[in-house]
């Protein structure tokens, strides 16, 4: 979605994650990784910021001290606590396990469905009469926010709770009519 914001053409190349070509570009054998004139990049926060910090376009982060502070702390929220919790909690297990051939730990869903609504409650509670989560504008909080809460919502236990969050489904509505969000998007099916 940075890229893309960005206006910068870029290519998705499938890798086994756990090869010995991708372990040489990323020690722990995780994504993203990206090559970016000549660099390799790994991280999403140093990717991100330095697709902002280097190319044109409008920039992703904001002027105003306490604005980069609400994006930063956003962004923090995601990278400990969100992604964590609803990646291993709830997508993992729901969404990937059977694509993989494996049953769905319901054990694991169900412990984390308590912790992925209360974060979901703070995210409801911040966007209250906004459109943004940090700025009037967009912010690599609200990329980070969107595309974790947006695998949530290819599950039945996130759709629920999606409903009766009115503010947030407003704001990924929005955000998700974007050209980022469509060329970016999870395949239906």
């Amino acid at each position: 979605m940075v890229a893309i914001e960005k206006g910068l053409e870029w290519t998705l190349v499938p890798t086994d994650s756990s090869s010995a070509e991708h372990i040489a570009r990323h020690p722990f054998g995780k994504t993203p990784a990206v090559e970016v004139n000549g660099h390799l990049l790994i991280e999403s926060d140093a990717i991100c910021r330095y697709l902002d910090d280097v190319f044109d376009g409008a920039s992703l982060i904001p002027d105003d001290a306490l604005e980069q502070a609400e994006m930063t702390k956003w962004m923090g929220f995601v990278q400990a606590y969100m992604f964590p919790t609803t990646e291993f909690g709830l997508v993992m297990p729901r969404l990937i396990a059977p694509l993989m051939g494996r049953p769905v730990d319901e054990t694991r869903v169900e412990k984390a469905l308590p912790t992925i609504q209360y974060q979901l409650g703070l995210l409801e509670a911040a966007l209250d009469g906004r459109t943004f989560i940090a700025s009037d504008h967009l912010t690599l909080a609200d990329i980070y926010l969107f595309c974790t809460w947006m695998a949530v919502a290819h599950t039945d236990e996130g759709k629920v709770m999606l409903h009766h969050s009115p503010n947030v489904t407003r704001w990924m509505s929005y955000l998700g009519s974007r050209e980022s969000a469509r060329r970016t998007a999870w395949p239906e099916g």
